[in-house]
C-alpha cells in the first residue's frame, strides 16, 4: 500500500516534537562569530525539514563555573520542533563542528 504525499507528510509532522536548544559559545569568538555559528547552527536544523520556533539570544553572559578555562561564553537558547530520530543529527553536528561550542543540552518540553 502506497501512502500520498499528504498523508504521509501528516505521519511525519505528526511525531515532531518540542525541544529546546541551549549553547554556549567561546568569548573569543566574539558577536559576529557567534552570529556566524548561529546561522550555520539553523541552516542544519532548516536541512532537517524542522522548525525553529522560538530564538532567544541572550548574549555575553558569566558562567557559573570555568569551562575550558573560560569565565563567560555567549548564550543561544533556540525553541525547536524536530522528529525525534534528528536529535542525534544535531548532536553529532554540535560535537564535529566544535568550533567555539563550549556546551550545549538539548531536552524536550
Amino acid at each position: 500500500m502506497r501512502l500520498s504525499r499528504n498523508v504521509f507528510n501528516a505521519i511525519i509532522f505528526a511525531v515532531m516534537k518540542k525541544y529546546e536548544l541551549m549553547v554556549i559559545y567561546e568569548p573569543a569568538l566574539k558577536e559576529e562569530g557567534v552570529k556566524k555559528e548561529i546561522s550555520l547552527l539553523k541552516e542544519k536544523i532548516s536541512s532537517l525539514k524542522a522548525s525553529i520556533v522560538k530564538e532567544d539570544y541572550w548574549g555575553i553572559k558569566d558562567l557559573a563555573y570555568e569551562m575550558e578555562k573560560n569565565t563567560s561564553g555567549y548564550y543561544n537558547l533556540l525553541h525547536v520542533e524536530l522528529n525525534p530520530d534528528q536529535i542525534n543529527e544535531i548532536t553529532l553536528f554540535l560535537r564535529r563542528h566544535k568550533s567555539g561550542v563550549l556546551r550545549f543540552l538539548l531536552t524536550e518540553i
